[in-house]
């Protein structure tokens, strides 16, 4: 997944940076190295990232590994 890929499925979800990055583990600054092009997601975050995108939208939002996305902590 490219940089511009996960900025649009960021995006999409309607996350911010600090918000995706406390569902894959990482650091927001990790995020924006990611959609800059500085470097890659590792395996892990790379297929949570493929899970999302090929996640669903549901009444109660976006569903990844059974359990809702949310902005929340």
């Amino acid at each position: 997944m490219t940089g511009s890929e996960i900025k649009a499925l960021r995006l999409k979800i309607g996350l911010s940076q600090k918000a995706l990055a406390r569902q894959l583990g990482v650091n927001y600054h990790t995020i924006s190295a990611w959609e800059h092009g500085k470097c890659a997601p590792r395996p892990l975050q790379a297929r949570m990232l493929a899970d999302m995108a090929a996640g669903r939208l549901t009444e109660y939002g976006w569903i990844w590994d059974g359990r809702p996305i949310t902005d929340g902590p």
